[in-house]
C-alpha cells in the first residue's frame, strides 16, 4: 500500500498534468462543455492510472443546469478512468451546477465554499470527497 506521502505526491503530479489540460481547453475562445472537460480528465487519468495514489472509489457527478450531464470517475489500482453515465454504484455523488462546476474548475470557486453554501451537494462518503478536492484543486485559478 502506498505511503500517505507517496499518496499525496502522486495525486499532486496527476492533477498537475490534468489541469494543464484543462487549462488548455479553457483559454479557448470556447468554454469547453462538461463533457469535453471529463473527456480531458478520462484521458489523463487513463494515461497513468497509478497516478491516482491508490485510491480506490467511484464519484458520481450528477451535474445540473445549462450543461447538465450524469459522470462517473472510476479509480482503481490497476485503471482509472471517467466516463459518461452511470457504471458503477458511486461510493461519493457530488451535485452540482454546471456552471458553478466550471467555476470550480477555473478556480473562481472554491470547493469547499461551494459545498458550504450549498452550491455543491454531496452524498455518501465525504471524507472522499475531501480527498477528490485535492486531485480537482489543480483546475484552480486559470491566472495561477
Amino acid at each position: 500500500m502506498a505511503s500517505t506521502t507517496g499518496r499525496v505526491f502522486e495525486a499532486n503530479s496527476l492533477r498537475t498534468r490534468i489541469h494543464r489540460k484543462i487549462q488548455e481547453a479553457m483559454n479557448m475562445t470556447t468554454t469547453p462543455s462538461t463533457k469535453e472537460i471529463f473527456d480531458l480528465i478520462n484521458q489523463a487519468l487513463s494515461a497513468d492510472p497509478s497516478r491516482t495514489g491508490g485510491l480506490e472509489a467511484v464519484y458520481q457527478f450528477n451535474i445540473t443546469g445549462d450543461d447538465p450531464g450524469t459522470y462517473q470517475l472510476i479509480l482503481k489500482p490497476d485503471k482509472a478512468y471517467a466516463v459518461e453515465g452511470e457504471q458503477e454504484v458511486a461510493n461519493c455523488t457530488l451535485e452540482m451546477d454546471s456552471n458553478d462546476f466550471k467555476d470550480m474548475l477555473q478556480g473562481n470557486l472554491n470547493g469547499t465554499a461551494a459545498f458550504m453554501s450549498g452550491k455543491l451537494r454531496v452524498e455518501g462518503d465525504l471524507g472522499l470527497a475531501m480527498q477528490l478536492e485535492t486531485v480537482l484543486s489543480a483546475y484552480t485559478a486559470a491566472n495561477n
